[in-house]
């Protein structure tokens, strides 16, 4: 016969039991409640797209320093905004001046190791989720137009174009080469 103070114990110990099992299954922490989600790929976020964004700009400071501020965007599978390792080299072009618009000269190129994962986060800018790149040591003929431009010239009808190429890895983790261009007038 029970007494009555195993008769409590007896009460709880079913008790505990269901909620060890409850709580074994309960997550905590910033993924708790999201589903577990696997994938065949290696890599499911790399990116798959990246794009000149349209933020990118000539800039010119109170200095009177001129940068071309390029705001770089990659996108994964699902289409969401994500960072990748890899060598990242931009390229300014210029037109030729000739009577066929697509010609174009380049000028200047800039090369940023993502690889350095340091540096890498120090570029991403979390507020627009673009790689925020300040590239100075621009050819005078760019200056002059972000000047123009800042002094609001409305005859000043120049362009340039940004290239982007990024040496990064896919989803599958085999090296892919990604683009963009964006035309920046004046």
């Amino acid at each position: 016969m029970a007494t009555s103070a195993t008769r409590p114990v007896a009460l709880i110990l079913p008790l505990l039991v269901a909620g060890c099992g409850l709580f074994a299954g309960c997550r905590s922490g910033p993924d708790a409640g999201l589903p577990l989600v696997s994938s065949s790929a290696p890599m499911p976020f790399a990116p798959v797209r990246m794009q000149v964004h349209p933020l990118t700009h000539l800039d010119v400071d109170t200095q009177g320093t001129v940068r071309l501020i390029c705001h770089v965007e990659l996108k994964d599978r699902w289409g969401d905004t994500t960072k990748a390792r890899g060598l990242l080299r931009l390229e300014l072009y210029r037109p030729v001046e000739t009577t066929r618009p697509d010609l174009l000269t380049q000028e200047l190129s800039w090369q940023l190791d993502l690889r350095d994962l340091d540096l890498n986060a120090a570029l991403f800018d979390p507020a627009t989720r673009t790689y925020r790149l300040q590239l100075g040591g621009l050819p005078g003929w760019a200056e002059a137009m972000a000047r123009r431009r800042a002094s609001g010239d409305p005859a000043a009808r120049e362009r340039l174009l940004i290239r982007a190429v990024l040496d990064t890895q896919g989803p599958d983790a085999r090296p892919q080469v990604l683009r963009d261009e964006r035309q920046i007038e004046g």
